[in-house]
């Protein structure tokens, strides 16, 4: 691992204390698994392994997202 030190604000070194004993776990792990959790929601869409069907089947309908229900269902 690599080390880091960084500045926080009491306040919320105070919530890391409480939630730390609260959780049983040390305030790294809690900062650890945050970095992990913000690190996710903004992962690349490429990464994510349902990307890879996008564009994967071909359609005469160049309007298939906006006439859906036409196309699926023969409504107007």
């Amino acid at each position: 691992m690599d080390r880091l030190q960084f500045y926080l604000e009491p306040s919320l070194n105070d919530e890391l204390d409480r939630l730390s004993a609260e959780c049983n776990v040390s305030k790294a792990e809690l900062i650890r698994d945050g970095v992990r959790h913000i690190v996710k929601e903004h992962q690349a869409i490429e990464d994510d392994p349902l990307f890879d069907i996008v564009g994967a089947g071909e359609a005469e309908a160049k309007d298939g997202s906006a006439e859906h229900d036409k196309y699926l269902y023969g409504m107007p």
